[in-house]
């Protein structure tokens, strides 16, 4: 994934030699549930992790690398596999030490940082009911600006 131009400063100049560095560590592949980097896989979205190469009718595979059932294929779609590197635990740019950098898919880093996705997300509600912004036009509705602050 490419750094956004307004963090390139956040980061190390040598980034891009830390980056191959870890790709061969991981061997090309995500360190959490296994995808290789730019192959088309199939995925279900029931929140299992399921998994499978589109090129062959290979096994399907959960998070953690493991044999499981396959799902119902009508409830499958393919997908990219692009693996990016996450900062973990440290989240910070600047956190650059092998030992805290993991080459992840994009399901697997979603999850790993979903509680950050999850409070921007409400960010964005708040800010958007404070300013009676949320509405629901294809419903003919608009929602009021809370009474309270939301948490």
């Amino acid at each position: 994934m490419p750094i956004a131009p307004e963090f390139r400063k956040r980061y190390p100049p040598h980034w891009q030699e830390l980056r191959a560095q870890i790709m061969v560590r991981a061997g090309g592949c995500c360190e959490r549930c296994g995808k290789p980097d730019r192959a088309r896989v199939e995925v279900i979205w029931d929140g299992s992790g399921r998994w499978r190469l589109s090129t062959a009718a290979g096994v399907w595979r959960d998070r953690n690398q493991q044999p499981a059932a396959a799902p119902n294929p009508l409830k499958t779609r393919s997908t990219l596999v692009v693996l990016a590197l996450c900062h973990w635990p440290d989240r910070s740019p600047e956190a650059c030490d092998p030992d805290g950098l993991f080459l992840l898919c994009q399901g697997c880093h979603q999850w790993i940082d979903r509680s950050l996705h999850i409070a921007s997300y409400r960010r964005t509600c708040r800010r958007r009911r404070e300013r009676h912004q949320v509405t629901f036009a294809h419903l003919g509705l608009e929602l009021p600006a809370p009474e309270e602050p939301l948490e």
